[in-house]
């Protein structure tokens, strides 16, 4: 079994009750531990972005908002946790509102195994998927340039400074500028079908 280290990110969001029992019980179900993180209260903390966003409205003034800005900051924390911990990697990162599939760890296995010793990014769940895929290492292992949705990935050490080192702006949701911006010349790779989904999100 590969050592990696799981942490779930907050949101910033008031989830229902029901919507952390039952990510509890899907953690225990899969034999999961994770180290939580709070959320990054970007609306009542008054953060907020001074770059417009173009890519669906452009020419303009429309900015992402607090939300959104307050998801990417939850993930460069977790990547500055990663860079700085004495664990060697790889890191697997979860959004709070993640939902794994049965015999979850298994099949994490089965995606790592066919995937390069300096593999930088894999995908467990992504969105605007189909119709992407490429070839791949095999096992379910794909190439996609590039998926969407970011909660549920692993990413090495060298990846997790890489990250921290590449975000520059907050301009767009964390997907966008994950594929636009950071994962370019990266060696990056989609498990699909999905082991991962987030409530409420069309694959």
């Amino acid at each position: 079994m590969t050592n990696y280290k799981v942490l779930c990110i907050g949101q910033g969001c008031n989830e229902p009750s029901n919507t952390s029992r039952w990510r509890e019980a899907n953690f225990k179900r899969e034999g999961i531990s994770a180290e939580s993180s709070a959320p990054v209260m970007a609306e009542s903390l008054g953060l907020d972005t001074r770059y417009n966003y173009q890519i669906d409205r452009p020419g303009n003034n429309w900015s992402i908002g607090p939300k959104p800005v307050g998801i990417v900051l939850a993930h460069f924390s977790a990547w500055n946790s990663c860079a700085i911990d004495s664990h060697a990697g790889p890191y697997m990162i979860f959004e709070d509102d993640v939902q794994l599939c049965h015999e979850f760890k298994n099949k994490v296995e089965d995606a790592l195994r066919p995937l390069p010793a300096d593999w930088d990014y894999l995908f467990l769940g992504s969105c605007c998927t189909p119709g992407k895929l490429e070839g791949g290492p095999g096992s379910g292992v794909f190439d996609v340039r590039y998926p969407m949705c970011a909660h549920a990935y692993m990413i090495s050490k060298v990846m997790a400074k890489y990250l921290i080192d590449s975000f520059k702006r907050c301009w767009a949701p964390m997907d966008v500028l994950l594929a636009l911006e950071v994962l370019h010349g990266r060696k990056v790779y989609t498990s699909w079908p999905n082991l991962a989904w987030q409530t409420g999100t069309q694959v």
